[in-house]
């Protein structure tokens, strides 16, 4: 296989040889038999050519109307796991049955303060008993 630019060059070099063998027909008769199927071939590259554009912009159009339908299902989904969470409750365990997770309230961890240091009796800060 190759890249566009690289079957673009090689049509390129194949289109100057067949114009090069159509000038000197004359000279070289045993040769027009290849020159004509070498047209024929790339008469047929460049049909498939334009057959894969098409494909390419099919392929891209159908891309576009995936992600379309994709946006409206996300669309409905929600308002589907909406209505289980009012009929059921946002809490309820039996929203995991449809896929939506319930409510859960995260338990608060209890914070133990540690007590103040008395006040020392030299009733200044920073400064040790001596």
């Amino acid at each position: 296989m190759g890249t566009n630019k690289e079957h673009a060059v090689r049509l390129a070099q194949w289109e100057a040889l067949i114009t090069s063998l159509a000038a000197s027909a004359a000279e070289l008769p045993e040769l027009e038999a290849a020159r004509i199927g070498l047209q024929q071939k790339m008469e047929s590259i460049q049909a498939l050519r334009v057959q894969h554009g098409q494909h390419q912009a099919a392929k891209q159009d159908a891309l576009q109307k995936i992600s379309n339908e994709i946006k409206e299902g996300r669309q409905i989904v929600a308002f589907l796991r909406a209505g289980v969470k009012h009929r059921f409750g946002k809490e309820s365990e039996e929203l995991i049955q449809f896929g939506v997770p319930p409510f859960r309230s995260k338990r608060r961890k209890r914070t133990v303060t540690p007590e103040a240091p008395a006040p020392s009796a030299g009733g200044e800060r920073g400064t040790s008993p001596a």
